[in-house]
Formats: C-alpha cells, sequence, structure tokens
C-alpha cells in the first residue's frame, strides 16, 4: 500500500492576526530603583507604594489600573467573580496562604512583608512576578504545496487556522534574605540561575483556570512542578493556558532584575516528566519579551516524558503552532525559559496538566539516545536478494531477532520494477525502471517490516503487537540511509493502527507517518490543502505536521522533517503520544487513540523514479 497524496490543491491563504497586548491587565514586573521601596513577596512598586498588580483592585494588572465598581482583581484581571482557590479581600482576589496584606484572614498584613502557609514570617525570597511572556495567538498561515508533488495549487482564501496559545505570564522574579527567613524559589544549572514562577494565561476576564502552586515560595531545589486545570476560551480565536517559567540570569537578592545570557551551544537540555501526557510547548524569552512578541521563540514539544529532551535552537519560531509563519530564532540574549500548557484549538475540552521541570540546562546534540544506535554496523541475519521477476509482494525474514525483522519487495501495480538486496538490517534499490507522476501512486514501497500478522497477513515474531496504543511504553528504534539524488522517492516510517485489537484490514487502518526526507515534488497527504497541525520538536528536530485523509479516505497523521535526516534515533511511541493531541484545520478529531491497537510497523522508501541508489545502512527497532 501507499500513502500518496490525493491531488487535492487548494492553496490556502490565511490571513495573520497580531497579538493585541494592550487592555490583557498583564503587568511587567518592575525593577527596582534607587527612590523605590524595597517590594516583597512578588509585590510591585507603584508610585512609591508595594502592592500586588495581580489581586490590588486599584492597580490590576499594571499601575494605575482600576478595576469598576461592582468588580474584582483576579489574577491581573478584573472580573465578576474571583478564580479558583482565591479569596476575596476587600476586592482583591488573594491566596490566603501567601498573601502579605492578607496573611491566613483578610486584612491581616504582615510586617516583614512575607506570609507562608497563612504565617507571616521574615523576609524571604520570592518567585518571578507578572509580565507578558507567552505565545500569539496565530490564526491561520500561509498554504502549502499542492498535494501529490507537482506545481503548488493557487486556490482562494481559506478558513481560519487554529492558533497557539495566548500571552503568558514573564517576570524578572525577586528575592530577599532576611534575619530568619532563607530565599527560596531560586534554581540553579550549570551557570544558568534565577528564580522560578508559576502563572495563568487566558483571553477570558474570568477563564476559571487554576494552578497549584501558585509560586515557589518554600522551594529551594529543583523539581518546578505544576498541575491544575485549563478552560477552553469562550471565543474561537481566544487563548488559555498555564505555565512554569525560570529566569535564568539572577541574582540570588531582593528585587533582582533579570539579566541575560547568550548562548554558546546548540540547543536546550530539557528534563520533563509529564504525568499527565498534556500537550506542551518550550518557550525561550528576551528581556523585552515581556512585551514585544518578537523577543519571545516557541517549539512544540509534545506530550512526552524525557530526562534529556534535546531542543535545538534552530527549532524555535516566534510562531510554532498550526498556521504559524513568525521568525526563526537567531542567537538573539535570552532572559527567561517557560513551559506552557494550553488549551486545545476548537475544543470545548478542559484540559488537566500535571507536569514536573526536574532541569533545564544548554547543550548539544549529543546527548544519551532515546532509541536504538544505528550508528554502527548493522545486525546481521539473512542476505539475499527479492527481484521483480519472483513476485511483486515478496516477504521474507532479514534479521533473525529477537525481535525479528522483516523485510518486502511490495512494488505496486502501474509499471515499474525494482530488486531488493538485503543483509541483516541493511538492504539496497538496485535495477529500478520505472517513471511514476508524483501526482500518482510510486512504483513500489520497499521497506523492513515490524509487527502482527495483521501485515496483510504476514508477522514478525517477538514485536509485542498489537499492542492497546494506551498500554504502549517505549518503541526505541533509528534508521541510518545513503542515496536519494534526483530520483522522486520519500524515506519514511509508516504506522498502522487499527480499532481494535486486530488488524481490520485496508478499510478500518488508520496511520502515522514520519517522513525524514522527501524529493521536491513529493508531498505529505494534506500538505497542499492547508491541513497543518502545527509544528514538533523531538530529538532536536523540527517536524510539520498534517492531518488529514489518505488515499483510501483513512484518517492519517504525518510528520514531515524540514530538514533532511540521514539518521535519526528516537522513541516512536513520543510521536504516538503527541499524535492523540493533534488535529488540523480542516481534521477537527485526532487520528490516533487510546483505543485503538498499534499493529505494524514499516520503513523503506516510497519511489516513483530514479531510485536504484537508495539504501537502509542500518535499522533497528523493538517493543518494550
Amino acid at each position: 500500500m501507499t500513502l500518496f497524496s490525493d491531488l487535492r490543491r487548494a492553496l490556502r491563504n490565511f490571513s495573520l492576526v497580531q497579538m493585541v497586548l494592550a487592555g490583557l491587565g498583564l503587568g511587567v514586573a518592575c525593577l527596582p530603583q534607587s527612590s523605590s521601596p524595597t517590594c516583597q513577596g512578588g509585590q510591585v512598586d507603584c508610585n512609591g507604594v508595594c502592592v500586588s498588580v495581580t489581586s490590588d483592585p486599584q492597580n490590576c494588572g499594571a499601575c494605575g489600573n482600576a478595576c469598576g465598581a461592582g468588580l474584582v482583581c483576579s489574577q491581573n484581571t478584573c472580573s465578576a467573580t474571583c478564580g479558583a482557590g482565591l479569596e476575596n479581600c476587600n476586592s482583591a482576589c488573594v491566596v490566603l496562604a501567601s498573601d502579605p496584606n492578607n496573611c491566613g484572614a483578610c486584612g491581616n498584613a504582615c510586617a516583614s512583608g512575607s506570609c507562608v502557609n497563612g504565617v507571616c514570617a521574615a523576609s524571604q525570597g520570592t518567585g518571578g512576578g507578572p509580565g507578558v511572556g507567552g505565545g500569539g495567538p496565530g490564526v491561520g498561515g500561509t498554504g502549502d504545496p499542492g498535494a501529490g508533488g507537482g506545481t503548488p495549487g493557487v486556490g482562494g482564501a481559506g478558513d481560519p487556522g487554529s492558533g497557539g496559545a495566548g500571552p503568558g505570564a514573564g517576570g524578572s522574579g525577586t528575592g530577599g534574605e532576611g534575619e530568619e527567613g532563607p530565599i527560596t524559589g531560586y534554581f540553579e544549572s550549570g551557570p544558568w540561575h534565577g528564580f522560578g514562577f508559576t502563572s495563568l494565561f487566558s483571553s477570558d476576564a474570568n477563564s476559571g483556570n487554576t494552578i497549584e502552586p501558585p509560586n515557589f515560595e518554600g522551594v529551594e531545589t529543583w523539581p518546578m512542578c505544576a498541575k491544575g486545570t485549563i478552560k477552553p476560551p469562550s471565543e474561537p480565536d481566544g487563548w488559555s493556558g498555564a505555565l512554569v517559567g525560570w529566569g535564568i540570569n539572577q541574582e540570588r537578592v531582593e528585587n533582582a532584575p533579570l539579566g541575560t545570557v547568550t548562548p554558546t551551544k546548540e540547543g536546550i537540555i530539557l528534563d520533563i516528566q509529564n504525568k499527565s501526557a498534556t500537550q506542551l510547548r518550550l518557550q525561550i524569552q528576551g528581556p523585552d519579551g515581556a512585551t514585544d512578541a518578537n523577543q519571545r521563540w516557541c517549539a512544540e514539544i509534545g506530550a512526552t516524558s524525557n530526562p534529556s529532551l534535546f531542543v535545538a535552537y534552530e527549532t524555535f519560531n516566534t510562531e510554532c503552532w498550526a498556521g504559524g509563519n513568525g521568525k526563526a530564532y537567531n542567537g538573539e540574549p535570552l532572559s527567561q525559559i517557560i513551559v506552557q500548557a494550553q488549551s486545545i484549538p476548537d475544543s470545548t475540552a478542559d484540559v488537566n496538566f500535571d507536569f514536573c521541570v526536574n532541569n533545564i540546562s544548554e547543550g548539544n546534540g549529543n546527548i544519551p539516545t532515546v532509541g536504538c544506535d544505528v550508528s554502527g554496523a548493522p545486525a546481521g541475519g539473512q542476505s539475499g536478494t527479492l527481484s521483480s521477476g519472483g513476485g511483486a509482494f515478496q516477504r521474507v525474514t532479514a534479521v533473525n531477532g529477537p525481535p525479528t525483522i522483516a523485510i518486502q519487495n511490495n512494488i505496486f501495480s502501474g509499471g515499474g520494477s525494482y530488486n531488493i538486496t538485503y543483509n541483516g538490517a541493511s538492504f539496497s534499490v538496485t535495477n529500478f525502471s520505472g517513471n511514476r507522476p508524483t501526482t500518482d501512486a510510486p512504483v513500489g514501497y520497499p521497506s523492513f517490516i515490524f509487527g502482527s500478522n495483521g501485515g496483510d497477513g504476514f508477522g514478525t515474531a517477538g514485536s509485542n503487537l498489537p499492542k492497546s496504543v494506551g498500554q504502549l511504553n517505549k518503541i526505541p528504534t533509528g534508521i541510518r540511509w545513503s542515496g536519494g539524488g534526483s530520483g522522486e522517492y520519500n524515506v519514511a516510517y509508516d504506522v498502522w493502527f487499527s480499532p481494535g485489537g486486530a488488524d481490520g484490514g485496508p478499510g478500518s487502518r488508520s496511520f502515522l507517518m514520519v517522513w525524514l526526507d522527501r524529493s521536491p515534488n513529493v508531498y505529505a497527504e494534506g500538505q497542499g490543502q492547508g491541513e497543518s497541525g502545527g509544528t514538533l520538536a523531538i530529538g532536536g528536530r523540527t517536524f510539520a505536521i498534517y492531518v488529514s485523509r489518505q488515499f483510501e479516505g483513512r484518517p492519517i497523521i504525518s510528520y514531515v522533517a524540514t530538514s533532511r535526516l540521514n539518521e535519526f534515533s528516537f522513541d516512536l511511541n513520543d510521536f504516538i503520544k503527541d499524535a492523540k493531541t493533534r488535529t488540523s484545520t480542516t481534521e477537527k478529531t485526532p487520528v490516533i487513540n487510546d483505543s485503538m491497537s498499534l499493529t505494524n510497523v514499516f520503513v523503506g522508501f516510497e519511489v516513483w523514479s530514479g531510485a536504484s541508489n537508495l539504501k537502509i545502512d542500518n535499522f533497528c527497532i523493538s517493543n518494550n
């Protein structure tokens, strides 16, 4: 089978809606000045008085922004009611456990300016203050080339694409050290050091979002954990979310301003535990990122838990969401790093998040692999040749295992032929003939097979498949390949799912593809129809995502590498978990869900012409 495009070529041109920050009720953290009072507990100097702009009805979100009659100040925003977990104290929505003006009870002000667990304490360090920090709502974006290859189609204006999260909270972070209380909420990792903070953001004045903890007071070392609920925005183009942030160059002193760091390595290594498997976004931010959208860059990191997730700086963009069309990060100085969870576009469901950031550091891509090693010699096994004269769908064992890996010829009807010379976990395409248009089915899909007997009646021993998606653990895999030249081809994983516990045949399957490379005229399903599902950073590589229907009318999600990957080692389950959260501008339902079963994994080349020099140099896979 092939997953070639269905030839729909409407190129959708979306208008980009720029986010307007004014009027959102989010203040920028106040830096200390010689004439300013000493403000603690996350408070801000407003005309010589220390106030909490998150709750002060006379300075709600920013100095001088007074709430009208009958309104309260709830989480930086004037609202009719206080948000969940907050207490109304004289029109100020506060957390009694930590508010220094209402410590343990309304009106109980702490002389020290520090409230810990509802008790006034000596002055101590606190987390970051409020500030604008998240990515914009990003509506739509430019379309992609026509599906199936050939010249891109040109169409009229399309509907708005699904957007990314709206403004998040950043901040400078403040700290202090009294006679008794230690500085807390301060985190260090290598040369990076500063205060951590949590925050909520929404386009709705009364979002109902919740987050615990409200700050990192009392936390003295990693991890930075947060959990809560994100309510969907009331408007289709709205945004809603929660975040954990960290200033990466701040002194451990009261009212410490945000310093900057100029990156010296290839990217960020994130140690994260995503207990709720919520879709997350990593954001890096410059010193003026609180108010300047061009100084905050993001990358989708999916729903993974990973002790060593490498996200290359080259993957960050000012608009990383579906339909985004922003500017790439180019080494500008940084002041903060933020991990965001956000509402699901076009969904009315709540998002429950629960994740811990165990560590953040700067590093290079040579981190321990989460896949399997394909850098050396391939695993041995059987050797031989599958010739076109021996049948179009020959399948034989290539690696004896465990687990067993098989190989298939898989030559389609319609003209063309080739041979496969295989030796264990490697094979070459030889004696290729044929020249199929890329708007049609390829000549064939020479490929390795790993999986159940659902593979059209052929299975491999030791695959532990089929297996329920909800019960999958790790699927380490890797591929190293060479060749390509001037031919028309792609290099892709083709992953099959069934609605039940066994493969039900072509009419019932759903598909996930991971494309490592493609020739210029070959496109994934949906790539030409504006069916963008956003982007994802996995293993330090960026993938454009398309959620669509393949030629049989079955659901398919494709992850297309934005640059050629001749060697890639990864956990396939990271893509599967991410797919459960993805929709597109036209496909509103995720392709994969926990009730399905993973049945088979194929990897090889879909070839249309000029494929005789294509070779898989090494391949490995297992299912834990």
